[in-house]
């Protein structure tokens, strides 16, 4: 176990240690076992030299995306019914040349 006569050595030695490990192509955990260390206390020591400086919580996304929806034109259209018993419905200004071609082919 490791002795440090004051605060800033211990920091320093953890300092030393996360820098080393981040360092190693290995995990955390072998880093740890090959270098007599215990995992707990380096897992601590990582995240408390890593952490930010300021004390304001960082702001985070919320998650969500404000969606506008695409409306179309007011309304669900025209609809026709044809004596055949045939219906078409949603008839609208981006439709009309195809509903005039069914037309000219029902009819």
């Amino acid at each position: 176990m490791n002795t440090f006569s004051n605060p800033q050595s211990r920091t320093d030695f953890w300092r030393a240690q996360v820098t080393a490990a981040d360092a190693a192509a290995m995990s955390s955990a072998r880093f740890c076992k090959e270098n007599d260390l215990n995992y707990s206390q380096f897992m601590y020591w990582r995240q408390k030299l890593q952490a930010p400086l300021t004390s304001a919580p960082e702001k985070k996304a919320s998650g969500f995306v404000k969606v506008e929806p695409s409306l179309g034109p007011l309304g669900s259209g025209l609809s026709v019914s044809l004596p055949s018993g045939m219906q078409i419905h949603g008839i609208d200004s981006t439709n009309v040349t195809l509903v005039r071609q069914l037309l000219d082919w029902a009819l």
